[in-house]
């Protein structure tokens, strides 16, 4: 199964399109360069506060880098072996 993209992927790409630097971006958004820096380098999520930001900012929707950010952890926890999903049963209901 393949990981999906970080949404940090996508927030460089943006911040390129911008061609604005790391320092602008960190600036507009109200947040220190080492926030963004963190996110473009897929060491830190999105978060709902984040994506409201980038989404005022940027032109966007806050729900776009949500979906992303949940679609890219889900990517993460379904290769994980840990969980041991293959394990677990699923229930159904009782019938009277």
């Amino acid at each position: 199964m393949d990981l999906v993209k970080h949404p940090g992927l996508v927030f460089k790409k943006l911040i390129k399109t911008f061609r604005i630097t790391q320092d602008d971006a960190a600036t507009a958004l109200g947040v220190s360069r080492f926030t963004i820096s963190q996110i473009i380098n897929c060491h830190r999520a999105i978060t709902p506060a984040m994506a409201l930001r980038i989404s005022k900012v940027f032109g966007t929707t806050p729900e776009y880098w949500m979906e992303m950010q949940c679609a890219f952890e889900l990517s993460v926890e379904r290769i994980n072996p840990d969980l041991n999903l293959d394990a677990l049963v699923p229930l159904t209901p009782k019938t009277e």
